[in-house]
C-alpha cells in the first residue's frame, strides 16, 4: 500500500511518497507545481540523499513542492514578529513553515494542499495522508526532514489507515453482505407468502370438506334402537371417525346414509359383527365401481379399523349409478 506524508519547508509544501523498497543509493524526486492562468504546471529535478537518512525497512521517497498565488509569504521582522503571528500559526485549517535562508513564513490552506494531492494521487481510495504540521519556527535542511520523515513512528498504524481499512472493509465486505442478507430477507418473504398462501387454501377446503360431511353425518347418522343421532350421545369418538371417514372419500362417491352403532340384523347375529357399538354402516352411490372399490381398501387403512364387510353393490340401470352399502368394525 502507498503511504504519504506531507508538511511545508523552503516556502514551500513537501511531499514524502515511499514508492518501493531500494538497497541503493536513493535520489529524491522533486516536482515543483505552479498555477499559471489556472492551469497546474510541474518539472522535476533529483537530489541525492545520503545513506544515513535512508531506513533500509523504508521505501523510496518522492517530494512534491507545491508554489503559486496559494502559498502566502510572510517575512518575519520587527513589524511583523513571531508573537504577531502567532494567532494565524493557532489556526488548525493552515500549515506553515519557516524558511531556514530568507527568514520567510510560508503559509497555504490545509483544504488547498489536500486539492493538490488529490490531483497528484489521482484519488487512489487506497492512499493514506499523514499530515505533520510544524508548530515552531524551527528550520530544516533537506536531510534532517527526509531524517525525520523516514523514523516517524505513528506511520506504522494512524488514525488516517484505522480510517482507511474500516473503509475498505466496509465498500467490499459489509455493503454486499447487507444488501445479500436483504436480497434473501425478501426471498423468504415471498416463499414464506406463497407457501402460507397455499396452506390456508388447502386448510379451507379441508374445512369445507368436513362441514359438508359433518352436515351429511348430522342428517343421516341414526341409531336404529334410539331414534335420534348417535353423534348426540359420543360426540368426540363419532366425531373423530367422521373426521376420518371425510379425508379418504372420492369426489366420484355421494353418500347417503352413515349410520354409527346400527341396530344388528337378524342374520348378522353369526358374524363378526356382533358388537353393534363398533360398527359403522356406510351407504352411498357412485357412477364408479372402481371409485366403491377404492373407497373400500381407503377405509381398511384407517387406524381405527378391525374389518369391513361389504353388503350389497347394485347397479341401477336407469339412473345408470352403483347403490352400496358396506359395515366397518372398528377398535373405538
Amino acid at each position: 500500500m502507498n503511504k504519504y506524508l506531507y508538511k511545508l519547508a523552503f516556502n514551500k509544501v513537501l511531499l514524502i511518497h515511499y514508492e518501493a523498497n531500494q538497497s541503493e543509493q536513493v535520489k529524491i524526486n522533486t516536482f515543483f507545481l505552479r498555477y499559471r492562468s489556472g492551469a497546474l504546471s510541474s518539472f522535476r529535478r533529483e537530489v541525492d540523499i545520503p545513506d544515513s537518512a535512508i531506513n533500509k525497512q523504508c521505501k523510496t521517497p518522492i517530494i512534491i513542492v507545491i508554489s503559486g498565488d496559494k502559498v502566502l509569504d510572510k517575512i518575519v521582522d520587527n513589524s511583523n514578529s513571531t508573537s504577531n503571528l502567532e494567532r494565524i500559526i493557532g489556526n488548525p485549517e493552515l500549515l506553515y513553515y519557516l524558511n531556514e535562508d530568507s527568514s520567510k513564513i510560508s503559509f497555504i490552506r490545509k483544504a488547498e494542499l489536500d486539492n493538490h494531492l488529490s490531483k497528484v494521487v489521482n484519488n487512489k481510495k487506497n492512499i493514506v495522508i499523514k499530515t505533520i504540521v510544524t508548530k515552531t519556527f524551527e528550520s530544516y535542511n533537506i536531510n534532517q526532514f527526509v531524517n525525520d520523515s523516514f523514523n516517524y513512528s505513528s506511520f506504522n498504524m494512524s488514525g488516517e489507515k484505522v480510517e482507511l481499512y474500516f473503509k475498505i472493509i466496509y465498500n467490499k465486505i459489509f455493503l454486499p453482505t447487507l444488501l445479500f442478507v436483504l436480497i434473501l430477507l425478501i426471498a423468504n418473504m415471498f416463499v414464506f407468502a406463497s407457501y402460507n398462501n397455499k396452506i390456508q387454501i388447502q386448510a379451507t377446503e379441508k374445512n369445507a370438506l368436513s362441514s359438508k360431511l359433518q352436515q351429511i353425518s348430522e342428517e343421516n347418522v341414526e341409531d336404529a334402537g334410539l331414534g335420534f343421532p348417535m353423534v348426540k350421545t359420543n360426540k368426540i369418538r363419532n366425531s373423530l371417525i367422521v373426521s376420518e371417514i371425510a379425508k379418504i372419500i372420492p369426489s366420484q362417491i355421494t353418500l347417503t346414509k352413515l349410520v354409527l352403532s346400527p341396530t344388528l340384523e337378524e342374520n348378522d347375529r353369526a358374524n363378526k359383527l356382533s358388537y353393534q357399538d363398533k360398527v359403522i354402516q356406510i351407504s352411498g352411490t357412485s357412477e364408479s365401481a372402481t371409485a366403491i372399490s377404492n373407497f373400500s381398501q381407503n377405509l381398511s387403512k384407517l387406524a381405527f379399523f378391525e374389518s369391513i364387510k361389504i353388503k350389497s353393490i347394485i347397479y341401477i340401470e336407469d339412473k345408470n349409478l352403483y347403490e352400496f352399502d358396506v359395515a366397518i368394525e372398528t377398535n373405538l
